[in-house]
């Protein structure tokens, strides 16, 4: 039915009505090849080295398909029940990410990752429900 209403509109309306009317028969795409990275960090440094790993997602042949980040939740200061929550430091590689558009982990509260297991791929990227990293990166 869609696709017999794309054929009567004009050209001009089609460009315009194509991605709406065929939003809901848009195929998902298949995963690209390359490594699927766990990137492990805090500062500038690591925020620098995740933009220039992120920059050879979208070259031609990557080296890396999907990247995902893990570093340690905001911290946040109240001082009496009146004032509003304070954040008073969040990572940078964080913040980087998020502009990236990169999906962010946070490790727990303690600070020790002894006890704390690496999450699956996220499943907005495509991959399964139970998909594996390739690889984790530590800047």
């Amino acid at each position: 039915m869609t696709l017999s209403i794309l054929a009567r509109l004009s050209p001009f309306h089609r460009t315009r009505l194509t991605p709406w009317l065929c939003r809901g028969l848009q195929q998902q795409a298949a995963p690209r090849k390359g490594l699927k990275v766990l990137f492990f960090g805090t500062d500038e440094f690591s925020s620098s080295a995740l933009t220039a790993l992120s920059k050879g997602i979208y070259a031609e042949n990557p080296g890396v398909a999907h990247i995902e980040v893990v570093c340690p939740p905001p911290r946040y200061k109240v001082r009496t029940i009146k004032e509003k929550t304070k954040l008073i430091w969040k990572a940078r590689v964080s913040s980087r990410a998020t502009n990236l558009g990169i999906h962010v982990h946070n490790t727990p509260e303690g600070g020790s990752i002894q006890n704390w297991e690496v999450p699956n791929v996220d499943l907005k990227a495509g991959y399964g429900a139970n998909a594996r990293f390739d690889i984790g990166v530590v800047a």
